[in-house]
């Protein structure tokens, strides 16, 4: 159940003659931002996911290609693919939680269903609309805070995926040295 907020009843001293006109647009556009924002980190997050699972993929495919060859791992380069794979499986664990849905606030369906009686139809426009802005804020605070949640686990699944990869590319760096 997603997290709701009750609209609160009209204000009895709204203006008709006021600048939030200009402030719904500066809030709608925020809202969409976060919005975009969000989508923006559940793709990088799934990507992740992806690309890790391919790099894993590909070091698991030259161990076969090992196979029969008189080749020694050293131990400096079992102690890096163990903390490699490590730090690879975390990126994919981190990238997956950063996809998980988060609770963003909606305004509760009660209190929308109570905007369509009539005395609240019929109020002034400027009162709609601060009331509309209210919720919009409100929605705007949610999901800043939810997609600084999801930013901050696909940040750390981007640094283990780097440590990853750099500690794969030090086993196979040993194990060429060792082997030349």
């Amino acid at each position: 159940m997603w997290p709701t907020r009750r609209i609160p009843p009209p204000s009895p001293t709204a203006h008709p003659e006021t600048a939030g006109a200009a402030y719904e647009q500066l809030i709608e556009s925020e809202l969409r931002e976060e919005t975009r924002r969000k989508d923006s980190i559940e793709r990088r997050g799934a990507s992740l996911v992806t690309t890790t699972g391919v790099i894993v993929g590909v070091a698991f495919a030259f161990a076969p290609a090992l196979q029969g060859k008189t080749i020694s791992l050293p131990a400096e380069s079992i102690a890096y693919l163990t903390f490699g794979g490590l730090s690879l499986a975390l990126a994919i664990i981190f990238g997956i939680v950063a996809n998980i849905p988060a609770g963003y606030e909606v305004a509760e369906t009660e209190s929308l269903r109570r905007l369509v009686d009539e005395r609240f139809w019929v109020g002034p426009r400027s009162l709609g609309s601060r009331r509309v802005a209210e919720v919009r804020v409100d929605e705007i605070a949610s999901a800043r805070e939810a997609n600084e949640d999801k930013s901050r686990w696909l940040r750390r699944g981007l640094t283990f995926q780097a440590i990853g990869i750099m500690l794969l590319g030090f086993a196979a760096l040993f194990v060429l040295v060792r082997n030349l």
